[in-house]
């Protein structure tokens, strides 16, 4: 008897092991969804952003301040944040 409880509680400790780290989502966590905001974005004023050191090029909306810094090791880091949060008029 005790060959099969020992087994079958060793598959339930893994399942519920599992079930609490991949089965659920901790509250407050970014689900990378749309966050709303108060305005929306006008997709008529786009600003283009090209880096021909790394071959990329893409369209944001002004409403978004682009920042760029070296990130060590050889990263670069390019950022958008929304002009009322990034202070900029």
């Amino acid at each position: 008897m005790k060959k099969f409880i020992i087994p079958i509680l060793a598959i339930a400790v893994v399942a519920a092991g599992a079930w609490l780290l991949f089965g659920r989502q901790p509250q407050g966590e970014n689900t990378g969804g749309p966050v709303a905001s108060g305005a929306p974005l006008d997709l008529t004023k786009l600003t283009e952003y090209q880096n021909e050191t790394y071959a990329i090029s893409f369209l944001y909306p002004s409403a978004y301040a682009l920042t760029e810094a070296e990130a060590g090791t050889g990263n670069h880091r390019v950022t958008l944040t929304g002009r009322a949060a990034a202070g900029v008029p």
